[in-house]
């Protein structure tokens, strides 16, 4: 939005690799992986998928905020012109992007909802331009944690056990239906 703001300003240039651990001081351990757009562990940072949002012509939509018990706001990131958010096939709200003086040069600002009442099960966002549905997601409240999937990078890729290559897994906890315990 600073950028936008300022005539003056051709871009803004963003590290957008992976983030890598640092042993630079910081005042809280969780800083010493600051840069990059991408976690160490090669998770996106909480406002990656913005740029989607700002950046796509295709019509694209992300939940940001993950759906369980304490949430009281809700963070979309779309290009629709409306939002609608449903919680068990129920629409709670509808709204168009914020216009909060932070996001006001921006093409696609976030939809940020407040949440009165948090109802567990299946939020849905729904992007909505000139009445007519264009793109859909969902998140589910996580349940109790179940498993443990392991997921190896291996695509596209041929490994040599010659002491040279690095086979990197994710190991993530979900619940019975998939979704990720965090």
């Amino acid at each position: 939005n600073a950028y936008m703001a300022n005539p003056m300003k051709l871009g803004l240039i963003s590290w957008t690799a992976h983030a890598y651990y640092t042993f630079h001081p910081t005042k809280t351990p969780k800083n010493r992986s600051r840069g990059g757009m991408m976690t160490v562990f090669r998770y996106p940072r909480p406002g990656l998928m913005w740029y989607k949002a700002e950046l796509t012509d295709y019509p694209f939509i992300h939940i940001e905020t993950e759906w369980k018990e304490g949430v009281d706001e809700v963070v979309v990131y779309s290009n629709a012109a409306k939002v609608q958010l449903l919680v068990n096939g129920k629409k709670i709200a509808e709204q168009f992007p914020s216009k909060k003086d932070d996001y006001k040069n921006l093409k696609h600002p976030p939809f940020i909802f407040k949440i009165n009442k948090f109802e567990k099960g299946i939020l849905t966002a729904n992007g909505m331009t000139d009445g007519k549905l264009l793109v859909t997601e969902q998140k589910q409240t996580p349940e109790q944690p179940y498993k443990i999937d392991l997921d190896l990078d291996i695509a596209g890729r041929d490994f040599v056990a010659d002491g040279s290559d690095i086979l990197v897994g994710y190991a993530k906890v979900t619940d019975k239906n998939g979704t990720i315990i965090k």
